[in-house]
């Protein structure tokens, strides 16, 4: 897959943004990892170590089949765990939504900010 400078993806350390695009890989910075002096360390990675991500990262609010969410992580392998903005269970917690964006059975489970469901 052909990715763009700006591009959200998940790279094999957590979700990121790629700066620049190469001739034999992408550099990109991570959203959540910061080094010592604030920022975020330069990964050089190939396209394999690459995934696709919608336009949403951790506090995004996002629109799922089970209403609007709040993302509270994306795993390394694409899923996004979410909680429901406004569902409480009965010990007034909300659930946990384990998405998968990418998913053939329900291709619609997760909708970043500017997209309709």
């Amino acid at each position: 897959m052909a990715f763009v400078v700006g591009q959200s993806v998940n790279t094999v350390y957590g979700p990121g943004v790629v700066t620049e695009v190469r001739a034999n890989d992408f550099v990109c910075t991570l959203k959540n990892w910061a080094l010592a002096q604030g920022q975020s360390p330069t990964l050089y990675l190939a396209a394999e170590s690459l995934t696709a991500i919608p336009s949403a990262f951790p506090g995004s609010l996002v629109k799922t089949v089970w209403g609007d969410s709040t993302v509270l992580k994306i795993r390394a392998d694409n899923v996004f765990i979410c909680a429901p903005v406004g569902w409480k269970l009965a010990q007034g917690q909300p659930p946990t939504l384990y998405l998968n964006p990418f998913g053939s059975t329900n291709p619609k489970a997760i909708v970043p900010p500017g997209f309709s469901m």
